[in-house]
């Protein structure tokens, strides 16, 4: 039967050992005080079977010691994900909350309100911008931007500004608690000028054309709920039928 590695290194320091211990032992000299002031190192200080039996085990020794070496820690960027609904503004000096009719007007433009997930550094404030001009193309034309926020009651639709930190705006501003967001909306208000509310130029109109089924004109398949809130309920008249393009 095979022996293994270890048992054959314990017989063979046996026999090292036995060895060693037959040959007779040179006295020992006297130690002199100079003797004493140098400093023997520890590897010479070992006995032959010492040494040996360190030079039959040092692989697995220096497998041992690479385990036990600490790797320095590496510095991590927070990365998560942060998803916030906003609405973007036309006006640049708006300070209300804009009606539910013309929070639709705003969507068609391209603008109004989205749910945006933002994803990067917390501390980088283009993240923050990056994203927005990419759901708002518009805002492009702004010349920056602001954050606002409810303030007071629901019924009073006050908006207050967000001011903005010396950095710019950045996720880490947003989720910290003295910002007192929450899960409130966050309104973006463009720094320098209007926006346009050019439907037809931002978002083209898509499906077919279908008649309201109170006034009977045909609007596109994408613009009838935003027609329906603006809807008096009157049916068209005849004149306006011709208008329309439609045939008697």
């Amino acid at each position: 039967m095979s022996k293994s590695c270890p048992e054959l290194l314990r017989e063979a320091a046996n026999l090292i050992e036995e060895a060693l211990s037959r040959s007779p032992t040179a006295p020992a000299a006297p130690v002199t005080p100079a003797a004493q002031s140098q400093q023997i190192p520890a590897a010479q200080s070992r006995t032959p079977v010492q040494a040996e039996v360190a030079r039959l085990f040092a692989p697995y020794n220096i497998g041992a010691r690479r385990n036990m070496t600490r790797r320095p820690a590496q510095v991590q960027v927070s990365r998560r994900s942060y998803t916030h609904t906003v609405c973007c503004l036309a006006d640049h000096n708006a300070d209300k909350i804009p009606s539910v009719l013309f929070k639709a007007e705003l969507l068609t433009s391209g603008l109004g309100e989205q749910k945006v997930t933002f994803s990067g550094n917390d501390h980088d404030p283009m993240v923050i911008t990056n994203k927005l001009m990419e759901v708002f193309p518009k805002l492009q034309q702004g010349g920056g931007f602001e954050f606002l926020k409810l303030v007071g009651s629901t019924r009073s639709r006050n908006l207050a500004l967000l001011q903005c930190p010396s950095t710019g705006y950045t996720l880490a501003y947003l989720k910290d608690p003295s910002t007192m967001i929450g899960q409130a909306t966050i309104y973006i208000r463009p720094l320098q000028q209007d926006l346009p509310l050019d439907c037809e130029s931002s978002r083209p109109a898509s499906g077919p054309v279908i008649p309201c089924i109170t006034c009977q004109k045909e609007v596109p398949f994408s613009e009838m709920k935003l027609h329906r809130l603006s809807c008096n309920g009157t049916p068209m008249q005849e004149s306006e039928r011709e208008q329309e393009g439609r045939p008697k």
